[in-house]
């Protein structure tokens, strides 16, 4: 109780920066929403059968593809780094944004909906709802990224909640009462998600407009460097995400061909239990990514000033917060799989396993992409998305038919691995420093490996487990009192 109290007095102190007390609220935003709905998963596992399930799944690989495409991967660093040159615009810069990416929409939906055939999305209405996803959720991306630049947590909290929990919630309903029948449940579930979105992204745009209205104001400006404006913006957006793309498109390949590939060689009904299983892997996410999203602009605020040792610090707690968080999450995930989903979906338990090693990976690739967007170097790390991208697809096109689930999840997880090595490696070529101590990073997720198998063995012993996360949750009090210090600007 006592470092319980340290930690709170901490994140309330004013000695306490902004920037790091941000970073706590927006985590915990994050768990809040994220987790949240994590646990409407129950729900759908028991609404819809296994194949439906793998519909939806399959709708959700389609849109998180697209969104790469159609947003130009703006939200987050890049969009970030607009931020830090235009302070006074930021609005009118987001503006620019949003008529850069919008019109990719409906050409992306028509390129998707050509290729159909191909074990495409059969439920009605998908693309119609996917091109409205695709809008909404770029506007919706676009502006969260503002407000982590501007350190506001409480539009953040309130958009990832609507987003996460509300529109699943109605969908619920929806699906419960019968409600739109005659279209099945997934359409209405993803209908019903899209309009919400629809709503949210609508409402965002117009405060963003009468934001930037009030800026131009205030500062006088004619509509020539009205214009002169949203065009640079457009020019600088433009110089910084084209040579990213293909990395982004290669990363979210890694993310989701084993579920394409899962789908076209063994059937929805497959890929249903597969996703759920990868759904409470990756759940941790919200907690590893959620750290190192909000810590983004701090990150490139000290790259962009040189202070690596701050940054390797930093991350090497945070890795080893990290580690603590997952062996906690393994020690109860054959009870948490339990709660998710009914025996239907048992197969695909060690799937969660292999993908509960993840969030480390994926969380540091993260970071040593915002440190590359800082620099403003990032044709180097083309390289670092493409070479797992394309053995991942490569091992998964030999291996997926053979019907086995724990391939794809061994040949995803594995990609990770890889593209965090590679993204590490091209920090090391940019700056001449490594961001994180190689050696103990190495160690660490070699440990979670080993521990991962161990759990999955003693999977029937809940008393052994349990115990595991009685010592390990007196750690995780003590690593937070330490990363409370840690947080302090030095």
């Amino acid at each position: 109780m006592g470092a319980i109290k340290k930690l709170k007095s901490r994140v309330l102190s004013k000695n306490l920066n902004l920037p790091a007390r941000a970073s706590l609220f927006f985590t915990a935003s994050n768990l809040v929403a994220k987790g949240a709905a994590f646990l409407l998963t129950p729900l759908f596992t028991r609404i819809l059968s296994p194949t439906e399930y793998g519909e939806y799944s399959l709708f959700g690989s389609y849109l998180t593809i697209s969104i790469v495409i159609v947003s130009l991967e703006l939200p987050g660093g890049v969009i970030m780094r607009a931020f830090q040159k235009k302070k006074e615009l930021g609005n009118l810069t987001l503006i620019s944004a949003f008529l850069l990416c919008a019109p990719l929409s409906l050409p992306t939906t028509l390129t998707l909906l050509s290729l159909k055939s191909g074990g495409g999305m059969t439920f009605p209405f998908a693309y119609l709802f996917l091109f409205v996803s695709l809008i909404s959720l770029t506007v919706i991306n676009l502006y969260v990224s503002k407000c982590k630049f501007l350190y506001k947590w409480i539009p953040y909290l309130i958009i990832s909640v609507i987003q996460s929990v509300a529109a699943p919630v109605i969908s619920i309903l929806l699906i419960s009462l019968n409600y739109f029948g005659e279209l099945g449940h997934v359409s209405t579930k993803i209908g019903t998600v899209s309009a919400i979105l629809f709503s949210l992204a609508f409402v965002l745009t117009a405060i963003t407009i009468k934001k930037a209205v009030e800026e131009v104001k205030a500062l006088s400006m004619s509509h020539r460097e009205i214009w002169e404006h949203v065009r640079s913006s457009v020019k600088f957006l433009l110089k910084l995400s084209l040579p990213l793309l293909p990395y982004y498109f290669a990363v979210m390949l890694i993310s989701q061909s084993d579920k394409m590939l899962i789908s076209r060689f063994l059937g929805k009904g497959e890929l249903g239990k597969y996703s759920v299983a990868y759904s409470a892997g990756i759940a941790l996410t919200a907690i590893t990514g959620g750290i190192m999203s909000s810590l983004s602009p701090w990150l490139m605020r000290k790259a962009r000033a040189g202070d690596f040792e701050k940054i390797k610090e930093t991350l090497n707690t945070v890795v080893s917060l990290s580690v603590v968080f997952i062996v906690l999450f393994l020690s109860v995930a054959p009870d948490v799989f339990t709660f998710l989903a009914p025996m239907e979906y048992s197969s695909a338990l060690p799937v969660m396993f292999i993908i509960s090693l993840i969030p480390i990976p994926l969380s540091l690739s993260q970071c040593a992409s915002s440190i590359a967007i800082a620099e403003e170097r990032v044709r180097g790390i083309l390289l670092s998305g493409i070479i797992p991208a394309l053995t991942v697809l490569a091992f998964g096109i030999l291996l997926i038919p053979r019907g086995n689930l724990y391939l794809p999840a061994i040949i995803t997880a594995s990609g990770y691995f890889i593209l965090m090595a590679l993204g590490i490696r091209n920090v090391k070529l940019i700056t001449g420093k490594y961001m994180i101590n190689v050696n103990k990073t190495f160690q660490k997720l070699v440990f979670l490996i080993f521990f991962s198998a161990l759990i999955y063995t003693l999977k029937d012993y809940m008393a052994l487990r349990f115990a595991i996360i009685s010592i390990f949750s007196l750690l995780l009090l003590y690593m937070l009192k330490e990363t409370a210090e840690l947080l302090k600007e030095k």
